[in-house]
């Protein structure tokens, strides 16, 4: 109605009304299914746990690989066969690089710095005591 022209003073003390009414019908409904909620599990306990147990089970079997058809047209069913034939497909798919071995000098990076005793004396303050003691 208020998309249509502008409500009256008392319309929308009415609709405020009816908002805070609707709001507390719905706590209330929140309440009641929560205590239900709480009331069956009192009741039933974990009896609901074997049913998703199960249908956790059966979604496993569904994604199970039983067996793989190779380029050559025989099967494998085998898993230490699926898993070397997998391997070998995914070599082929993404290519064979070979190590060759690291061609960078790293001792060209490490700069050499020399009187460094100075770091094993004890700190000194700006006043110059020793801090910490």
């Amino acid at each position: 109605m208020g998309d249509y022209r502008d409500l009256s003073l008392q319309e929308w003390n009415f609709l405020g009304l009816l908002n805070d009414r609707l709001n507390e019908l719905l706590l209330l409904q929140k309440t009641y299914w929560k205590q239900r909620g709480a009331i069956k599990w009192a009741k039933l306990g974990d009896a609901g746990t074997s049913f998703f147990h199960a249908n956790a089970t059966l979604r496993n079997r569904k994604k199970l690989i039983t067996q793989l058809t190779l380029s050559d047209g025989s099967f494998v069913s085998n898993h230490k066969d699926k898993e070397l034939a997998i391997w070998e497909e995914y070599k082929i798919r993404l290519g064979i690089s070979e190590f060759e071995g690291f061609s960078v000098d790293f001792t060209a990076f490490i700069n050499r710095i020399d009187n460094l005793d100075s770091l094993e004396d004890p700190m000194k303050g700006r006043d110059g005591r020793l801090e910490g003691g």
